[in-house]
């Protein structure tokens, strides 16, 4: 083979780093995907304790996660495995950094889980309030406040629909950019000729 110019011949193969360079959206997505499959896990997690709530309560099973101080649970709460769907179809979406999965993901865990989660919180305000009064307020859960226990649930499950959006988005940011050049990478391509 003919080439022009002098060819560096070195064993240690430091001769073709400069072809070596990865673009920066692929090892952002690298890590957004990894981050954002932490909170699909978690979402699979939660949904997989509510449903064992429900199970365990309606036939009388006294195991880990529920008590005979337990209540029954509540609508709100198991309207929040509606966002079971909408997470396989995230988890579906990183695979193959698939766009329109994701946006039905992004989509899917707002309508399916936000909801609930307002309904839930408007549902037990008042019984939040009258904790912090402090008016007689005895209800627990496994020994603490049944409010502050509800209140921590609903926090815990928005900031995974929270993060799990944004991190979504933020994919779906980086899939559509794959392939386009920004005029910082044209212009090292110029000097690099």
């Amino acid at each position: 083979m003919s080439s022009k110019g002098k060819q560096v011949v070195t064993n240690d193969g430091s001769d073709s780093k400069y072809r070596e360079k990865v673009a920066d959206h692929y090892k952002e997505s690298k890590t957004a995907k990894a981050s954002l499959k932490w909170y699909l896990l978690f979402t699979f997690i939660a949904n997989g304790i509510v449903a064992a709530h429900y199970f365990m309560k309606k036939y009388k099973k006294m195991y880990l996660i529920t008590t005979k101080a337990t209540p029954e649970p509540f609508l709100w709460e198991l309207a929040t495995i509606g966002t079971f769907i909408p997470t396989v179809i995230g988890w579906s979406a990183c695979a193959k950094n698939n766009v329109k999965r994701m946006t039905m993901y992004v989509w899917g865990i707002l309508l399916f889980g936000l909801p609930p989660l307002i309904w839930g919180a408007w549902e037990h305000h008042e019984e939040l309030i009258k904790y912090m009064n402090s008016q007689g307020y005895r209800r627990t859960i496994m020994g603490y406040p049944r409010a502050i226990v509800i209140y921590g649930f609903i926090l815990c499950f928005g900031e995974m629909i929270s993060t799990g959006f944004t991190r979504g988005r933020k994919c779906i940011k980086l899939w559509t950019k794959k392939g386009s050049k920004t005029e910082v990478d044209k212009k090292e391509e110029k000097k690099d000729k």
